[in-house]
């Protein structure tokens, strides 16, 4: 299990977290509901998923932080996607403004912002990773971004 998202309250202590896996699992629309600041989730199929943690503090302040999971079909593909990744983020000067616009599109593409899907998309494209590409084009343009449609495979 590899931590991904993490919060803290800086004057009193997290109440409790809605986790949100992006899979139509067992949770309601709005979140799981949780005491605990780290979750485990498995996903079945592969695909780009938008997990999201909402954490409440004592006071009822909420902080939001999305996260991109790709779930990839085999092991062998995700091999190779993080072996391009790791190469490219070796490579790339602007890594943290690259990551802080990657961050942002994730956070609307999760929103369900088409045109922020399209350009994640393109992002991911840029670091050889066609398959997660792939799914953040079919969902620009399921919600209704045209320049994304008919870019990938049906």
């Amino acid at each position: 299990m590899r931590k991904i998202l993490q919060t803290y309250d800086l004057d009193g202590s997290i109440d409790h977290y809605l986790w949100s896996f992006d899979d139509y699992s067992a949770c309601p629309t709005d979140g799981c509901y949780s005491e605990l600041p780290m979750e485990s989730h498995t996903y079945v199929d592969p695909g780009v998923y938008f997990l999201n943690l909402s954490a409440f503090d004592n006071d009822e302040n909420f902080y939001n932080q999305n996260q991109t999971v790709t779930v990839y079909p085999s092991y062998t593909e995700m091999a190779k996607a993080i072996s391009k990744k790791i190469k490219v983020l070796s490579d790339d000067e602007d890594n943290e403004e690259r990551l802080r616009r990657k961050k942002n599109l994730t956070g609307a593409c999760a929103r369900k912002n088409a045109e922020a899907c399209y350009y994640l998309g393109l992002m991911f494209e840029e670091e050889g990773d066609t398959y997660t590409k792939t799914k953040l084009f079919e969902r620009s343009c399921s919600l209704g971004y045209q320049p994304a449609c008919g870019t990938f495979a049906k």
